[in-house]
């Protein structure tokens, strides 16, 4: 199949070189793709608002700002403050001090639900010191700014499965040595672990946990 320049009313795509069907870029081209039984309907809302892929690991809900990627060895979820998300491993419950980015996975090449050894990525916002946008537009830099870096407090509560008693986890500096033991409570059948990025006073984006 071609994505090509734009849909046309047509109930069926023109025909392209080949015999394959050729698409447009206009925005309800995909819904002319699940028209045509090209992708299953499940790849998207009436509305147009959320978008799966058809493996069902990627979705993307636009009017929620929500994205997350689930496989059996990782999770990925960017939510913005106050939102939550759930694969089939963790859930998270991001704080209100702005958007994260929460990535796990297995170090062990194992599934996460047989993994004894996690790593925890916990991602707000850094920038340079004094750097500025063009008209407040983060897209576009006008100044890169200068040292020292600055990063983005955030909190978020990271839930994953019991994982027992003899369960651990510490933080990590950007070279992934351990800094300190870090508390797992537990929550019912949950097992707890509290993101930070802040934590302590000194700038904290990763995390170890064994199991």
């Amino acid at each position: 199949m071609n994505v090509g320049a734009v849909v046309s009313s047509q109930p069926l795509a023109t025909i392209a070189a080949g015999g394959k069907l050729q698409y447009s870029t206009r925005e309800d081209a995909l819904a002319h793709l699940v028209r045509d039984g090209v992708l299953p309907a499940s790849v998207t809302d009436p509305a147009g608002k959320r978008f799966v892929s058809e493996t069902g690991q990627i979705e993307l809900q636009t009017d929620a700002k929500t994205f997350k990627v689930v496989t059996d060895r990782s999770e990925c979820f960017v939510v913005p403050s106050g939102a939550a998300l759930s694969g089939h491993f963790a859930t998270v419950a991001n704080g209100p001090e702005g958007s994260a980015v929460i990535f796990i996975t297995a170090l062990d090449g194992k599934q996460l639900t047989e993994s004894g050894h996690l790593l925890i990525l916990h991602l707000t916002d850094a920038q340079n010191s004094n750097v500025k946008f063009l008209k407040n537009d983060p897209t576009v830099v006008e100044h890169m700014g200068s040292l020292p870096h600055l990063l983005r407090l955030g909190s978020t509560a990271l839930s994953l499965p019991n994982l027992g008693d003899s369960a651990k986890a510490w933080s990590l500096d950007s070279t992934g040595t351990r800094i300190r033991p870090i508390e797992l409570k537990k929550d019912g059948a949950k097992t707890v672990l509290r993101l930070n990025s802040g934590r302590e006073g000194a700038p904290c984006l990763a995390y170890e946990l064994l199991k």
